[in-house]
């Protein structure tokens, strides 16, 4: 059963379960995790325990007047690998853009599910929408699925880094022949069913078929990755789904040094003023332009995991270093979360961040921020980044 103080009154009609009473079971043989081995309506399997993490990490910040970078590394290394597990709930609703509800209340279990979505339904707009759409009948009843995507799955980014690792856990089912189908939310982004097709090829793929969504009786959903930080299991998955896109392209030549584009992404908030500068440095040292989203997605996966040397702006398509070789160089142009140093610490790879002229992050608005959002554009100076390629050349 939820824990009651696990749910939490935010206002009118405001109901939330973080936190659950949810017995664990150690998993040993998967075959002991079946659904239909759920004692009441949630229960944890656990497939391996929390540990310590013995990685060591080349990082650096240049043109820094800000202490953030220094922070989250800090935690970073204080921070022990998380346990790999399997929620299993029963009669969970799924709508919208894979939105979860256990009877009236959403359903955002913190082992699952990053912390932030719970700031975004605070937002008592999008809260109602939601609502709204539980209320009414489900269009699809399944017996049992994963869920393994969220309200912000569309941002490749995301999914990368929050959605992608679960589909670990849920190989290792199908590799033991529970072939449970995935259950994507309505309107999901072509990339997720892309990647999914990638890493299990026989995967059974649901799609909602509408915002009303599905019932889902027997719902699992893999634990999400502590601060990001993959674990041995989570690592072995992405060395192997690189490889196999690497055979793909076997015979095809690609870049050791990748500069990763922006030009087609519209800005959000925050515009890299001097980018074309930078671009003509990087070239001149050797880089090559890349827009990682007209390629397709074992392509993009393949080219990251040659590189010897990754250039970019901070975002979502530098976090495809997650692919990258140990040693690999990952050169971020301004700072916005942990997340790359994440990679970087598992991967064994050595990040440089060269903040703006002012010394200082370009961070994202908060996730429940209403209303337009203002760009800020910054620049970086062009000589800390010759500074930073010619390191990086002399240690190539």
């Amino acid at each position: 059963m939820a824990d009651r103080n696990a749910i939490n009154a935010c206002g009118e009609n405001w109901m939330l379960i973080r936190r659950i009473d949810a017995p664990r079971t150690n998993a040993g043989n998967v075959a002991s995790t079946l659904p239909d081995s759920c004692q009441g309506d949630f229960q944890r399997f656990d497939f391996e325990p929390p540990q310590p993490h013995r990685h060591t990490h080349f990082f650096s910040v240049l043109n820094a007047r800000s202490m953030e970078p220094f922070k989250n590394e800090l935690w970073l290394n204080r921070s022990g690998l998380g346990g790999v597990s399997a929620l299993i709930a029963r009669n969970i609703r799924v709508v919208g853009a894979s939105v979860l509800y256990s009877k009236d209340a959403l359903f955002l279990p913190d082992e699952e599910f990053p912390g932030y979505l719970e700031q975004l339904f605070s937002n008592p707009v999008r809260k109602n929408k939601h609502d709204q759409f539980n209320s009414a009948p489900p269009d699809l009843v399944l017996e049992h699925a994963f869920v393994i995507s969220h309200f912000l799955s569309k941002i490749y980014g995301h999914s990368l880094l929050e959605v992608f690792p679960k589909l670990a856990l849920v190989k290792h089912y199908y590799d033991h022949g529970m072939k449970i189908p995935i259950l994507l939310g309505h309107s999901e982004p072509g990339f997720v069913a892309d990647f999914i097709r990638i890493a299990i090829p026989d995967a059974v793929i649901v799609e909602m078929l509408s915002e009303e969504g599905a019932l889902v009786k027997n719902c699992l959903i893999p634990s999400q990755c502590k601060m990001y930080l993959l674990t041995p299991f989570h690592r072995k998955f992405f060395d192997e789904l690189a490889n196999k896109c690497q055979s793909l392209y076997a015979n095809d030549v690609m870049p050791d040094k990748i500069l990763v584009s922006r030009e087609n992404i519209a800005a959000n908030f925050r515009d890299l003023e001097n980018w074309e500068e930078i671009k003509r440095i990087a070239i001149d040292y050797g880089y090559s332009e890349v827009c990682p989203e007209k390629l397709p997605l074992a392509q993009q996966i393949s080219m990251f995991a040659r590189a010897k040397s990754i250039l970019g702006e901070y975002g979502s398509a530098l976090h495809n270093s997650i692919f990258a070789q140990q040693k690999t160089h990952v050169i971020a142009l301004n700072w916005i979360n942990m997340v790359q140093q994440a990679i970087g610490l598992v991967r064994g790879q050595a990040n440089i961040f060269i903040l703006g002229d002012d010394g200082k992050p370009v961070l994202a608005p908060p996730p429940n921020t209403a209303g337009p959002i203002p760009i800020q554009k910054f620049s970086v100076p062009c000589d800390v980044v010759s500074q930073a390629l010619d390191f990086v050349n002399g240690e190539m």
